[in-house]
C-alpha cells in the first residue's frame, strides 16, 4: 500500500522469492455485483489459484480510491480460515477486531489468512471467505481493493510442519504462562523446595 510499510515477506521466512512469483492467480466475487448498497453486509470471496502450490493465503484492504489511506468500510471475518487486523501504517502493532472496526490509534484494517486457513496440502485451487460492510453514510467504491496479495510457500513440507510445529508449541507456551500469572495473583506459589526437587528429578547429576 502507498505509504505503508512492510509486505508479506516480513512475515513469510522464504522472502520475496516465495510471493506472488511463479504465475497463479487471485479473483475476488464481490457477491456477484460491482454495486453496493451503503450499510448493506456484502459476503466477499478470494479465489486463489496456483497450479505449483501446497499452502495458501492472502490480504486484501479495501480503501477509498480518493485516498488510498482512508479505510473503505470494515471486514468480518466468517470462518476460522480469515481474520481481520487492524494496524498503523508502520505495522509496529496489530490488533485482531471482530467488530468490523479499527481504533484510531490503529486505523487500518486488512482482512488475510489464519494459520489454519493456510490449509496445508491443498492443491490447484482454494477460496477464503468474508464480509465487507460498506459505510451507511460514505460512498465507496467496491472495485478499488488496492491490495490482495497472493503468498507462495515454496520451502519443502518438512520445512513447513517444522513451523507448524514451532506456532503450536508458541500457542501452548502463552496459555501456560497465562496460567502462571494467574495463579500469581491467587499467591499460589510452589515452594523453594519443590522447585528444586522437580528439577533434580529432571536433570539427574
Amino acid at each position: 500500500m502507498p505509504g505503508e510499510q512492510g509486505n508479506c515477506t516480513a512475515c513469510h521466512g522464504s522472502g520475496a522469492s516465495s510471493v506472488n512469483t511463479k504465475g497463479g492467480s487471485v479473483a475476488i466475487n464481490f457477491g456477484g455485483s460491482r454495486t453496493y448498497v451503503p450499510g448493506q453486509v456484502q459476503h466477499w470471496i478470494v479465489t486463489v489459484t496456483d497450479a505449483s502450490a501446497k499452502r495458501w493465503g492472502f490480504q486484501a484492504a479495501a480503501r477509498k480510491s480518493s485516498a488510498v489511506n482512508t479505510p473503505a468500510g470494515g471486514f468480518t471475518a466468517t470462518d476460522s480460515n480469515t481474520q481481520v487486523l487492524c494496524s498503523s501504517s508502520n505495522f509496529r502493532s496489530a490488533q485482531l477486531t471482530k467488530t468490523g472496526a479499527c481504533s484510531t490509534s490503529l486505523p487500518l484494517m486488512y482482512v488475510e489468512h489464519t494459520l489454519a486457513g493456510t490449509r496445508l496440502g491443498t492443491t490447484g485451487s482454494i477460496t477464503f471467505q468474508f464480509e465487507w460492510t460498506p459505510s451507511a453514510t460514505v460512498t465507496h467504491d467496491p472495485t478499488s481493493i488496492s491490495d490482495v496479495k497472493l503468498a507462495r510457500f515454496t520451502t519443502p513440507v518438512i520445512a513447513e510442519e517444522a513451523v507448524d510445529r514451532l506456532l503450536s508449541y508458541e500457542e501452548w507456551f502463552s496459555k501456560e504462562v497465562d496460567k502462571g500469572l494467574a495463579a500469581a495473583v491467587r499467591s499460589e506459589f510452589v515452594e523453594h523446595d519443590d522447585v528444586r526437587r522437580m528439577i533434580e528429578s529432571r536433570y539427574p547429576a
